[in-house]
This record gives C-alpha cells, structure tokens and sequence, in this order.
C-alpha cells in the first residue's frame, strides 16, 4: 500500500497500482478521478479487512491475501 493525497482527501493505493518511482514521483497506472472515488483513510478502520476488500476492489484488484492474488514477477531496475 502506499498513502496518495489527492486535493485535500488522503488515502491508499495498492502497490499494484504503482507504474514508475523516481527520486521525485511516484506514478499509477489508474486515473486521478478512479484515486478521488477510492475510500478515504480513516486511522479508525485501517486494521479492518473490510476496508482493504472496498479499497482493493475500487481499484480492480484482489486484496493480496486472496487465495488466487496474482504473483507478480519484479519488475526490471532501469
């Protein structure tokens, strides 16, 4: 996961989201509208699996302790 503000509203992004990190950015490979509908973070709930399941699947992903979550191969240091 990785914590995106967008505007004023914080919230996390799966890392399977993430496109390209430099020194300066971090890009995602999801539009900046699909970031501002996801579920704000909420310190109250973070340790709820609920909130990952509504986050992942905002995204289009599963959450990683699903039994079928993709093994992605790493990705090349350019």
């Amino acid at each position: 996961m990785a914590v995106c503000w967008v505007g004023k509203a914080t919230t996390f992004i799966p890392v399977e989201a993430i496109s390209r990190v430099t020194d300066a950015e971090v890009h995602v490979s999801v539009s900046r509208q699909k970031v501002s509908q996801a579920p704000v973070y909420d310190p109250d709930v973070v340790g709820d699996q609920s909130y990952y399941e509504t986050l992942y699947g905002c995204y289009g992903y599963l959450p990683f302790w699903n039994p079928t979550y993709p093994v992605v191969p790493p990705r090349p240091t350019p």
